[in-house]
């Protein structure tokens, strides 16, 4: 815990070790985007052009309704995602927002890594399957574990 700090008297910081905590905080920053599903519903959106309810809850498998709901919700409060169309009629349909639409190159970014680090993982809506990688070597450079 920081010194507390006496009138007139100046605090020097301390270590990020001293504090018990990360010296990175990310979490605090993510906001929406940290919960759990709501990059796959960003990605959802944003890629594959899926907008509607009914939609995003097909192409993501063992989310619920009830989660999905407040997902959206919550993303839209955070400026994350805007419905679009009418509101009275018909289904809800979801698009990206400015700020969404900047999420997207990281989502791209973890993309890429997992691929390449974890490509030895097919992910078919279950547990993960391990597949045999040892013909695919990516410009001689392999992940961990693969050797």
């Amino acid at each position: 815990m920081p010194p507390k700090k006496r009138q007139g008297e100046r605090v020097q910081a301390l270590p990020p070790e001293d504090y018990g905590v990360s010296s990175i905080p990310i979490s605090p920053h993510l906001g929406a985007l940290g919960r759990r599903w709501a990059l796959r519903i960003i990605a959802d959106i944003g890629f594959r052009n899926r907008r509607r309810f009914s939609q995003l809850l097909r192409s993501n498998p063992g989310m619920t309704p009830r989660v999905l709901s407040r997902r959206l919700k919550e993303l839209e409060q955070d400026g994350v995602i805007a419905r679009c169309g009418p509101k009275a009629k018909g289904p809800a349909r979801w698009k990206l927002t400015v700020k969404g639409s900047d999420a997207l190159p990281t989502i791209m970014n973890l993309i890429a890594y997992g691929a390449r680090w974890n490509a030895n993982y097919r992910f078919l809506g279950k547990a993960p399957v391990v597949a045999d990688m040892s013909q695919h070597a990516h410009a001689g450079v392999r992940p961990p574990g693969t050797d």
